[in-house]
């Protein structure tokens, strides 16, 4: 008679077998990846495309005022003791 401790081999290979994961829960995840991966790559580009039409902005600011000073043709202001 066995012993109560003892299990058979069958019942030690169920045990020890690693849980594998469902192939949906795989296609969830690989799903769930993509999304993320193309939200931030969006999110990235928008920000690129705002970084570019701010520095383009300020260049016409600087452009524009320095344009408008010399249509105006106001002598530069010198400071003398």
């Amino acid at each position: 008679m066995p012993n109560q401790n003892e299990t058979s081999p069958a019942a030690l290979l169920v045990k020890s077998r690693i849980p594998h994961k469902s192939f949906l829960f795989l296609l969830e995840e690989k799903n769930r990846r993509a999304q993320i991966k193309k939200c931030e790559e969006n999110f990235f580009a928008g920000w690129r495309g705002f970084r570019a039409a701010a520095g383009l902005a300020s260049l016409l600011g600087v452009l524009l005022k320095k344009s408008s000073n010399i249509n105006q043709k106001i002598p530069p202001m010198i400071c003398t003791p």
